[in-house]
């Protein structure tokens, strides 16, 4: 759930059963996520959350009426400074770097199947549909239906 961070909203967040975290509505990417934990007793506190690796971690900031939501926006704002804080860049990757990344997704799991990302990586530039310097969120599911069709055209095989 997001919501943005008013003292209206914030009062208005009711108990249930179970406690639930409730996110602020910033749209910030890799800087972790501060949110107000609801409790079934009904009691607030602001945490944060961030990721190390692949790991949530989460942080108790304050209790909802002792701490205002600007001081826990701006207790967020110095954590989330932090070097362990795992960021995300803001470039685009290109079709290159998602084969490379599926590699290296596969090699860190210990799969050894990896190197059928080399069979399909020389298929898409044989087709000649997508080059490897496309960026990958611009790739739609035509470009897809367009290298499957080829595959299928000069294999007779389901891809």
């Amino acid at each position: 759930m997001q919501i943005n961070f008013t003292t209206k909203a914030r009062d208005n967040l009711s108990p249930k059963p179970a406690a639930y975290i409730a996110y602020h509505a910033s749209g910030e990417r890799g800087t972790g996520r501060t949110g107000v934990r609801v409790y079934s007793s009904g009691r607030k506190t602001f945490v944060y959350r961030h990721f190390v690796g692949k790991t949530a971690k989460f942080q108790t900031l304050g209790e909802n009426p002792a701490m205002s939501i600007s001081s826990a926006l701006e207790k967020f704002e110095s954590l989330s400074l932090c070097s362990d804080v795992l960021k995300v860049t803001k470039t685009s990757g290109t079709l290159a770097d998602l084969f490379e990344a599926h590699k290296t997704d596969f090699i860190a799991s210990g799969k050894r199947t990896y190197h059928h990302y080399k069979t399909l990586r020389s298929t898409i530039a044989a087709s000649g549909l997508l080059p490897e310097t496309t960026i990958a969120k611009k790739i739609t599911s035509n470009d897809v239906r367009a290298v499957l069709n080829y595959v299928y055209q000069h294999t007779q095989k389901r891809a």
